[in-house]
């Protein structure tokens, strides 16, 4: 029946080694990835947030807009409405005048 060898030849010792030293690649090549992704993520971010800040200055811009419209819209429908009056009126004393 064959047995185990247990001793530790130069061949387990050097499989070894080259397992460790391949996982330590390994590890600093996923820290060096890791890092990369979060520069990325942070200029990503820093651009939403620019991205936000003008969206909301461009929303102010325009609610002040809107509401310079309104008001110029209600001076108007305002005046629309005094120039409805007179011709009613107009329309009044032209009826009486024809009925004389």
């Amino acid at each position: 029946m064959p047995g185990i060898d247990n001793r530790i030849s130069t061949g387990n010792l050097l499989t070894i080694l080259a397992a460790f030293a391949s996982a330590g690649i390994a590890w600093g090549a996923a820290q060096s990835e890791i890092k990369a992704l979060n520069s990325r993520i942070g200029q990503i971010e820093s651009q939403l947030e620019t991205s936000r800040s003008e969206r909301l200055s461009a929303l102010a811009s325009q609610e002040s807009r809107l509401r310079s419209v309104e008001t110029v819209a209600a001076r108007d429908g305002a005046r629309l409405d005094t120039i409805i009056q007179a011709l009613s009126r107009i329309e009044a004393r032209l009826e009486r005048a024809e009925g004389r």
